[in-house]
């Protein structure tokens, strides 16, 4: 017979709660560590953004980005979290593991402090416990776990609740150290994520109708002027990052009354965790479970309105207080894509369980059958442990991650279309073609999958068929950059650079600082004869952005065209001096000073070139012909020696190499090194060789 008095005495008693929330929570979302990026939000956040940063931990810059780490401003602004994944970067890089990791840990210290903050509210240890372990293995919350961007919930949340805790020990024990945890803890979570500024009307209540403080005590004055500088410098800070886009309709009443169905989707997932996805649309049957729940939920506070207390109202204003703020956001592919994301329900659920906790007080539920309570609570962890586990595997690769968003939602035209940008990078091109298309049959005005249909068939040289796909974007919006320039683009390599001239004078207008665009013109003003207009706008995408090289070049290139050597060596120097630990700087602007003769500065660019990097073939094949011109002809064949060395396949720098040979009466090894050219079909070591007699 199970002794469920001791069983119940031990497992509440520390550290073992603790420690089996930890193990609990490893067995089920461990598996993550071993996952990969979803390429939703965490490639423009991480892979295209923070990952190319050097160096990667960079305080002033978290602090100069918005939310998906760009410096335009559109977007939330959230350094804090951008500082997280900034860490995690400088750990795995290119790798997801600690990205995962960190997401582990950060659910896992929650549960640790929620459990803590259900005893502090006077709740049973069991029923503490119990509230732990089931918000820990939560399928609705697989979401803010395993899928790395919704790393704002996770730290809003557990500093959520050590604001919470805090707040109650300050009350209490009059203690000066609670009160600057919880400054510290607001300012930490108010930079993490903007739903944070609404502690203050959170602990507010808590004051006005759990603890019925009427009279407002000092130190509560000197925590509103606290507040209110954070939330100052907050607005402030972000001010000089974020700036509305005009135009922009994604947030506001409209947004609002499209998101009205999350409130009781969230309400219903959380009881009845059904329909999960990882890009979840409405559902009419879990928006009326949701409301049939809400529905009982008020008859029966109704019917139970004489023990109606404080507590209950607070747990009711904090799961509305951090539902409803996110409502007022829509994605602006929402209609076609996904309608909310399950991690908001992260926070405010936390008020659901105080809720849950205060309505099993009005039926005055005692432990009366331990045994009953014990295998009651394994039966509910040990389905919610599985089912999140299983659900977790749907987030460990891309594939998996919008292979599910399709098959819970086969209209999600966003699913698709990051489907197919992640073939297109992986050079699959059927399968980017045919993702693309579904994208565009779900949706006819998604312009962005017509400009990605039209770069897949770039690929392949299909420029009639990329025409007809950026025609069709144009019609959509006549004015949209990416597919003016690679109209322009794609002209240009036809040769009939009047039109892409059109083409590119038009994106510019609309997108100026698009240095990519301002180089395609510069090149087309260039062979069009327009000299002054090409170099202009060159150095107006210089000016951009002057590590820009292939502007650089192409400057140096028109400079060349004319005749101007020194403004060749004068760009070629300025592009050096924007990338000083650039080897193929060095390379260029050495191969320069070689074509214009002055051998030493050659050789002094060429020898920095690769001191910089020994691998750059380049380098070496253009040093050993400048010790070739010098007559140096030992160090000429050594420099060849080098480049072949590093790129084996190159049958030119074994010609040289082999000429090399030659000059330096080194007969059987240009013989040698000749006719491993010649088997390369080097049409000058074959004749050679001829020369020769071989």
């Amino acid at each position: 017979m199970i002794n469920s008095d001791k069983i119940l005495s031990i497992i509440t008693k520390k550290p073992i709660p603790q420690i089996i929330l930890i193990v609990l929570i490893c067995l089920v979302y461990g598996q993550a560590v071993r996952f990969d990026f979803s390429y939703l939000d965490d490639k423009s956040i991480i892979i295209e953004q923070i990952n190319t940063q050097k160096p990667m931990f960079n305080i002033k810059e978290a602090f100069n980005r918005d939310a998906f780490y760009t410096t335009k401003g559109l977007a939330f602004y959230r350094p804090f979290q951008n500082i997280s994944f900034m860490m995690d970067s400088s750990v795995s890089w290119n790798k997801a593991y600690a990205y995962h990791f960190t997401n582990i840990l950060l659910h896992i210290l929650t549960c640790l402090t929620l459990m803590h903050l259900l005893k502090l509210l006077k709740y049973n240890p069991v029923l503490a416990l119990a509230g732990a372990l089931i918000y820990a293995v939560h399928p609705m919350f697989t979401h803010a776990v395993a899928w790395i961007p919704s790393r704002g919930d996770l730290i809003i949340a557990l500093l959520g609740i050590l604001m919470f805790i805090s707040f109650i020990q300050m009350i209490e024990t009059k203690k000066p150290y609670y009160f600057y945890l919880h400054i510290l803890a607001f300012a930490l979570a108010v930079f993490s994520k903007e739903t944070a500024v609404l502690f203050p009307l959170i602990f507010a209540s808590y004051l006005f109708f759990v603890r019925k403080e009427k009279k407002i005590k000092a130190n509560i004055y000197a925590l509103v002027i606290a507040y209110g500088t954070i939330i100052i410098l907050f607005m402030y800070m972000r001010s000089n990052v974020v700036i509305h886009q005009q135009g922009d309709d994604s947030f506001g009443i409209g947004s609002f009354i499209k998101n009205i169905q999350a409130l009781p989707e969230m309400y219903a997932k959380f009881f009845i965790p059904v329909n999960l996805s990882t890009m979840p649309k409405f559902s009419i049957l879990v928006t009326s479970i949701g409301i049939i729940l809400i529905l009982l939920t008020s008859l029966y506070m109704i019917k139970n309105r004489d023990k109606f207390n404080g507590m209950v109202l607070f747990s009711i204003i904090w799961f509305l207080m951090f539902s409803i703020p996110g409502m007022f956001y829509r994605h602006n592919y929402a209609d076609v894509s996904y309608d909310y994301f399950e991690h908001r329900g992260y926070l405010p659920a936390i008020g659901l369980i105080i809720l849950i906790f205060e309505f099993l007080k009005f039926e005055k539920i005692k432990i009366i059958d331990n045994q009953k309570i014990l295998i009651g609570l394994a039966v509910i962890v040990g389905m919610l442990s599985v089912y999140s586990f299983a659900h977790a595997r749907n987030y460990r690769d891309v594939l998996s991650f919008y292979g599910y968003a399709i098959t819970t939602s086969p209209t999600n035209a966003l699913a698709y279309y990051n489907l197919g940008n992640y073939y297109k990078e992986n050079k699959v091109i059927g399968k980017a073609k045919e993702n693309f298309t579904k994208c565009i049959s779900i949706d006819s005005n998604y312009i962005e999958a017509y400009q990605n249909l039209a770069a897949t068939y770039e690929m392949k040289d299909e420029h009639s068929k990329s025409i007809v796909c950026l025609d069709k974007a144009l019609k959509i919006n006549g004015y949209y950059p990416p597919a003016l320039k690679m109209m322009g683009i794609i002209y240009n390599k036809l040769g009939q650079n009047a039109i892409a001239l059109s083409y590119l004078e038009k994106c510019v207008q609309g997108s100026p600082n698009d240095v990519e665009a301002l180089n395609v013109l510069a090149v087309v003003y260039s062979d069009l004869d327009k000299f002054e207009l090409a170099e202009k706008t060159f150095n107006k995408a210089l000016e951009i952005d002057k590590n820009f090289k292939l502007a650089a070049d192409n400057l140096a290139s028109l400079y060349k065209s004319k005749g101007d050597k020194k403004k060749v060596i004068q760009t070629l120097q300025d592009s050096l001096s924007s990338n000083p630990k650039s080897s193929e700087a060095y390379n260029k602007l050495g191969e320069e000073f070689g074509k214009q003769g002055n051998m030493a500065k050659a050789l002094e660019m060429l020898q920095k070139a690769v001191e910089i990097d020994p691998s750059n073939s380049r380098a070496y094949n253009n040093l050993g012909t400048a010790y070739a011109m010098t007559r140096q002809f030992s160090k000429a064949v050594e420099m060849y020696a080098n480049a072949a060395k590093n790129d084996p396949n190159n049958d030119t720098y074994l010609l040289n190499l082999g000429l090399a040979y030659s000059d330096n009466k080194q007969r059987i090894e240009a013989i040698s090194t000749m006719k491993k050219a010649a088997q390369m079909n080097n049409q000058v070591a074959i004749r050679w060789l001829k020369d020769q007699g071989m």
